[in-house]
């Protein structure tokens, strides 16, 4: 069975790498653009 393993290095602080992938306004930046994904309704903050 093939694996593949990805390991990005981010220098940065943990608390901050995780408040930005909590970014709403950020998601639509990150996704494939074919997913057409978008924000909706909810507590954007």
């Amino acid at each position: 069975m093939a694996q593949i393993h990805e390991e990005i290095i981010i220098n940065a602080p943990v608390a901050l790498c995780f408040d930005t992938a909590r970014t709403m306004e950020l998601h639509p930046r990150t996704v494939w653009p074919h997913t057409r994904e978008r924000l909706v309704a909810g507590r954007v903050r």
